[in-house]
Parts: C-alpha cells; sequence; structure tokens
C-alpha cells in the first residue's frame, strides 16, 4: 500500500492593498509600479517551483461564485488585478500553471462572540498595560522587496511570536469568570480549523499540492492543524522563498 500523501504548503502573507481589515495593518506603496510588478513576479515566479494543484486564498467561501467570476474574467484579459495579494500572487500563480480555478477557504460568520475590537476596548479600561508592547513591526516596508517581506513573515519565530501574542495576552484579558479574550480567541481557533478542514477536502488524491495563501498571523495554527492531521505532507514556503538554502540546512 502506498504511503503518499498531498502536499500543502501554506504561504504567509501581508495584506498588499492595504484593507484596514485587521488590529494591525501595515502601510504598503503601490504594488501596481513597475518596480513592484517585477518583484511581485520574482516571488510568483518562486513559488511556481512548488507546482500547486490547487490555490487558496483567504477569501470567504459564500463569495467562491465571485471569485471565480474575477478569475475568468482575469484569464480572459477583461480584469486589471487589484493590489490584493490573492490577486497578485494567487490569480497569477494559478494561470500560469493552467489552472481552470482558485478557492475561497475562509470562515468569518459570527458565532456570538466578542470582536477582537471589544476586546482591546475591555482591557484598556479593566486591564491597562497587558496589550502593550505589541510584537507587530511597524518598520517601513517600503523599502524592502516584496521577496524579503515574504521571507520576513514567514520565518518560524516570526510566526510563533505572532501566535504567542494571542496566548500571552489576549487569552488573559478578564477577570473571575469573565473570560473576554478567550471569547474571540474559541472564534479564532474555529476559524482556523474550518480553514484547515476546507483545505483537507480539496486533496482528493496523493498527487494534489494545495498552495495556501493566508494573513501571516494564521501561519502557525494553520501549519499545526495540517502537521497534527497526518493527512499531508507539509511543505515549508521558506525552501522556495530562500536563495538555494533549504530549511533544513538552516542552522
Amino acid at each position: 500500500m502506498s504511503d503518499a500523501k498531498p502536499s500543502v504548503m501554506v504561504l504567509g502573507s501581508v495584506h498588499l492593498n492595504n484593507p484596514g481589515l485587521d488590529m494591525h495593518n501595515t502601510e504598503f506603496d503601490d504594488m501596481r509600479t513597475e518596480k513592484r510588478q517585477a518583484q511581485i513576479q520574482e516571488l510568483v515566479s518562486r513559488l511556481q517551483r512548488f507546482q500547486p494543484t490547487h490555490v487558496a486564498l483567504e477569501a470567504p467561501s459564500k463569495i467562491q461564485c465571485q471569485l471565480s467570476t474575477e478569475y475568468q474574467q482575469y484569464l480572459d484579459g477583461k480584469m486589471e488585478l487589484s493590489p490584493s495579494e490573492g490577486h497578485q500572487i494567487g490569480f497569477r500563480i494559478a494561470k500560469e500553471l493552467g489552472h481552470e480555478s482558485v478557492y475561497a477557504v475562509d470562515w468569518m460568520e459570527h458565532i456570538g462572540n466578542r470582536a477582537l475590537g471589544e476586546v482591546y476596548e475591555w482591557a484598556r479600561s479593566h486591564q491597562p498595560g497587558l496589550l502593550e508592547d505589541e510584537p507587530f513591526s511597524e518598520e517601513d516596508v517600503t523599502q524592502q522587496t516584496i521577496l524579503d517581506i515574504f521571507r520576513n513573515v514567514n520565518q518560524p519565530a516570526a510566526a510563533l511570536e505572532n501566535h504567542r501574542w494571542y496566548i500571552q495576552k489576549i487569552a488573559r484579558v478578564g477577570m473571575g469568570e469573565e473570560h473576554i479574550g478567550i471569547d474571540w480567541l474559541r472564534w479564532w481557533y474555529q476559524r482556523n480549523l474550518i480553514v484547515y478542514d476546507k483545505v483537507t477536502r480539496l486533496m482528493q488524491s496523493p498527487s494534489d499540492r494545495v498552495l495556501v495563501i493566508y494573513g501571516a498571523g494564521h501561519l502557525h495554527l494553520l501549519t499545526q492543524f495540517f502537521k497534527e492531521s497526518g493527512l499531508c505532507q507539509v511543505v515549508n514556503s521558506l525552501d522556495y522563498l530562500s536563495d538555494g538554502i533549504t530549511v533544513s540546512q538552516r542552522s
């Protein structure tokens, strides 16, 4: 019996179009300049070597029809790509590899939980200082290449630092039986588990290779879930982002 398994690679991403949807948003210059377009193409060319059979994007599953329409318009030359990483990276890779579709695998439904902004407000009023000294970088990324930005956010230490913020800080917001931060964290874990489930449903054969492009804050948990499942081989994106250096060769 064959031990072959499908492969998955999670590419932690920054939001290139500054959507302002997160608590911490990096400000970028215009991704559509000639300079940035050349840098994005270099990133795309490296990721293509993974030879994904499916490209999964951080878009709610309920807009799959809209996403499919946009992708088809792009294939037909009838749509200009927005600055978003889904378009600039996901659509480009899928097109260049001849994919018929890209896949929306996010979940953002409300389950009666507090929003993250409410958690921050509660902490400011009742536990001032707890959510200070945040790990999220405010450095000027406009001077960095796209490749360097993606190399940085996909470092295991960076992914763990992001994740630890939720465990060390957010989970401790609350007093007594008021578990304010955990109320949001249960939604965060549920969201990432649902994304994991949706991605595994794309794996129909051992030859399937899924590229998952998601916000870097999800990188630690998604990688953990895929590894723990035993359902697939987990490929580190740094094997493709680094200059001839595989992760196993790093000290």
